[in-house]
């Protein structure tokens, strides 16, 4: 066959130029398996005018062929792993099932219990998924903790929900990323993760008179859970947004804060109903028991000017 390309490329002089000559004699091309095949192609002359339409040139008279194309065997080193022996145990093959639910466990909703309209610490957290029933514990990420909250106390475990209690002193507001750890034929396998927001809660704040515009008025609010230096913190009191001053800390530790110090000499007097917002998560100061909802009194400050 080496020689049938040889004399190819003799009986056309223009055929191929030294350099193409070069890399089809390296190709090894002819000692490949397979053969090239040059077979006549009997087109119609519709579809020769409409293969010469596409080159965008005159029609000349043409014949067409078709030429096999050829698999080069590689002379790059590749990876040659060993035979597989046995596929899973027993040599049984993968598992599978029937149905649309995946094998692994995973998660589908995070959710607040039935009348409960927002999460927030010491109350239940619902947890949906599938194949949960051998969950051993939960593990709450946040931005600004160094190590996962991990809980263990897991109540009404199923294969399609469990149930946690957001208790403990360790929580900060904001948002949570959450996994559950489930075991499984002596492993333990982790689930996909989902996001909720823990929203902080305003204790009552007071009455407060204060000297319009003199500096140095403070409103002070105490936080639950509480914050930590770093986490974007705003007191929102209408349309105002006012910053927390966080105290200087006396080491390098960050501090967790639930005293919260606001600077409101600016705030026009009146009374505002106080929402606090962490990390873009916003309190709710509204009674859902009453209907239609209104906001809670006790989420309320009102801001005077001083009568001295």
């Amino acid at each position: 066959r080496t020689k049938d390309i040889e004399r190819a490329i003799e009986q056309q002089p223009g055929l191929l130029d030294q350099s193409k000559k070069k890399l089809l004699e390296d190709s090894n091309l002819a000692n490949q398996i397979e053969r090239i095949s040059v077979t006549p192609n009997n087109l119609s002359l519709e579809e020769i005018s409409k293969l010469w339409g596409t080159f965008q040139t005159q029609y000349r008279l043409s014949a067409a062929y078709k030429i096999s194309v050829v698999l080069i065997e590689s002379q790059i080193p590749v990876k040659t792993p060993l035979p597989v022996l046995s596929r899973g145990a027993d040599d049984r093959g993968p598992a599978s099932q029937a149905g649309t639910i995946p094998p692994l466990p995973g998660l589908t909703a995070i959710k607040p219990p039935q009348n409960e309209r927002y999460l927030t610490v010491d109350k239940d957290l619902i947890i949906e998924g599938y194949n949960l029933e051998n969950s051993e514990e939960v593990h709450f990420g946040h931005p600004h903790l160094e190590n996962p909250i991990v809980l263990t106390n897991l109540k009404d475990v199923s294969a399609t929900q469990i149930r946690v209690t957001l208790d403990g002193i360790q929580w900060l507001a904001g948002f949570y990323t959450v996994t559950v750890h489930v075991s499984e034929s002596g492993r333990t396998r982790i689930t996909n993760s989902m996001t909720f927001p823990l929203v902080p809660e305003v204790t009552a704040p007071e009455v407060t008179a204060i000297t319009i515009p003199e500096p140095g008025n403070r409103l002070t609010l105490t936080c639950k859970p509480g914050v930590k230096e770093g986490q974007q913190v705003a007191l929102l009191l209408g349309d105002l947004a006012i910053p927390s001053q966080f105290p200087t800390p006396q080491s390098q530790d960050p501090i967790l804060e639930k005293n919260l110090t606001f600077n409101v000499s600016n705030v026009t007097p009146g009374t505002y109903v106080v929402r606090l917002r962490v990390d873009g998560v916003d309190s709710v100061p509204i009674d859902f028991s009453k209907q239609p909802p209104e906001f809670k009194e006790d989420q309320k400050v009102t801001i005077e000017k001083s009568s001295s």
